[in-house]
């Protein structure tokens, strides 16, 4: 981790170079984006968390801190083909600041036509930079697609390769591989460590016209542990299969390991794009070899059209997992001390808060009334089919339904104040 610190802080320098020499410099290409807004629910009983690093989550009075943030960015070009980019985001992290972090240091590389390498600290592999909201269509990702994507960033390499298919269709043959970078917040228990997770995957695009039809698949390797109390349930059941002489309590508590599970994925993205629609269709499903960690299915279609400089839109989105049903835990409910007597109940609670089953319908309009500037509102109607999720987490008896009203301003500047420059 220290040496991409390194990365990070020497192309800061290089990037401010320039800029000490007290004249522009062509090489350089500064801007930045931000999104300022608040988000509000009808429910007092859960929060609505945009993402696994939300500390808090929308409630029902109005919530600044998860969707607002800001972020700049530099790309100097240190030869023809060889650049180095620095992006710098602060928002509302998992322990409760805004302190700023790294999350692209990395050099690009353009060693022939349609070859591309990025080496350094980059983006997680997603068509779409989630701090960006100026370069998508709604007012943040739908949580039930975009929340499995745990770590923003990774430390590594990916390779690209543009070839041509003949007309204006173009195949993209991508690979990367490295380790993640970042933690993630759990709720109301802590957060956890991602750093060090190997992964790799691959990306297969066509794009011919307004249609862009993608194919991924991937891997990462937890690297720790949940945090406490979740991480001491292995102690706790040794404790119980001695005191109880049964040994299939101490296999109970191993599943409650994740540290070094294979985490796979792979999803499909089908996207129609032109002047005045856009419509898209994603899919994605994810399963390790943990039984903690059931396998899941997410997918999303939304459709917006343009009219002038608005442009409203509807959006369906769903999750569904495994549902986890409760282990083997012989006699411990029957014990009559008190911490006995809450353990398996406390293990159901857990339980029911990794289980997700929910569904939102989307609709909100997007205002583009300056140049590099959008003005969006969305209210979505969220049902959390098992109740509390991790996508809503509130407590177990929850059920039905749940509104969230959210209004934003998007902005970038610089150049290329345009959908896609820090993408």
């Amino acid at each position: 981790m220290k040496r991409y610190a390194f990365l990070g802080l020497g192309l800061s320098l290089a990037l401010a170079i320039p800029l000490q020499a007290g004249e522009p410099d062509a090489r350089l290409q500064f801007g930045g984006f931000g999104t300022f807004g608040a988000a509000s629910t009808d429910s007092h009983q859960v929060a609505y968390p945009r993402d696994t690093s939300a500390y808090l989550g929308a409630v029902d009075y109005p919530t600044v801190t998860e969707d607002s943030r800001l972020g700049l960015q530099g790309h100097l070009k240190l030869a023809k083909a060889l650049g180095a980019t620095l992006q710098v985001v602060s928002k509302y992290r998992y322990n409760g600041t805004y302190m700023p972090d790294i999350t692209k240091a990395e050099l690009v590389w353009n060693p022939a036509l349609g070859t591309q390498v990025h080496a350094g600290r980059m983006s997680f592999e997603s068509h779409i930079d989630q701090n960006v909201g100026y370069d998508y269509l709604w007012v943040r990702p739908p949580v039930e697609v975009y929340s499995a994507l745990a770590v923003g960033a990774m430390d590594g390499v990916d390779v690209s390769q543009a070839l041509p298919l003949g007309g204006k269709a173009i195949l993209i043959l991508k690979g990367y591989g490295g380790t993640s970078a970042g933690r993630i917040a759990i709720w109301r228990v802590g957060s956890m460590n991602f750093n060090g997770g190997r992964e790799f995957g691959m990306v297969t695009a066509v794009l011919d016209g307004p249609w862009r039809i993608a194919l991924s698949a991937g891997q990462i390797t937890i690297p720790s542990e949940f945090p406490a109390p979740i991480s001491q349930l292995p102690a706790d059941f040794d404790l119980y299969a001695g005191a109880l002489t049964d040994p299939r309590l101490a296999q109970t508590g191993s599943q409650f390991s994740i540290k070094g599970a294979g985490e796979r994925g792979w999803g499909a993205t089908v996207t129609y794009a032109d002047d005045q629609v856009q419509i898209e269709g994603q899919f994605t499903r994810t399963y390790t070899n943990r039984w903690l960690l059931a396998p899941v299915e997410s997918g999303c279609l939304y459709m917006g059209y343009k009219a002038g400089k608005v442009e409203p839109y509807v959006m369906w989105a769903r999750t569904l997992a495994q549902q986890l049903q409760m282990p083997y835990v012989g006699a411990i409910p029957y014990l009559p001390d008190p911490a006995s007597q809450a353990f398996v109940p406390g293990i159901a609670r857990l339980l029911q808060g990794l289980n997700r089953d929910q569904y939102t319908w989307s609709g909100g309009e997007r205002w583009d009334f300056a140049h590099g500037a959008a003005f969006k509102a969305q209210v979505d109607w969220v049902h959390s089919v098992q109740g509390a999720s991790p996508l809503s987490p509130g407590p177990a008896g929850f059920r039905g339904n749940l509104k969230v009203f959210t209004v934003l301003v998007d902005f970038k500047f610089g150049k290329e104040a345009v959908r896609g420059f820090a993408d």
